[in-house]
């Protein structure tokens, strides 16, 4: 798999994991936990596509959200039509089951 495709796969799979987190709010994105498999996708197109610079990082008293610029050429024969996308981490303390969410913002 060439690497522009292992970013496409990247978004796929958070996209394809992504749903509605909480049942009486519209909070939506993939539920995750630090290391499973949607972590790592995710880790992987900040470690490689991130743009540098635009990483930003917001705390507040219940967690925090974390986002990061990825610019990735989705059709490798046409070096013009580079893609530009925002990965964001929610963190949510006191879940059990995920550490927080990630989504994909265009």
């Amino acid at each position: 798999m060439s690497v522009y495709k292992e970013a496409v796969h990247a978004i796929a799979t958070i996209e394809n994991q992504s749903k509605r987190i909480y049942p009486d709010a519209c909070d939506f994105g993939a539920p995750v936990k630090k290391g499973d498999d949607t972590w790592n996708w995710a880790k992987q197109l900040v470690d490689w596509f991130g743009v540098e610079g635009t990483r930003k990082e917001h705390r507040y008293a219940t967690g925090a959200t974390v986002s990061q610029k990825v610019s990735y050429m989705p059709n490798e024969h046409n070096s013009s039509s580079y893609v530009t996308v925002e990965v964001v981490f929610v963190l949510v303390e006191g879940q059990r089951n995920m550490d927080g969410y990630i989504y994909i913002q265009k």
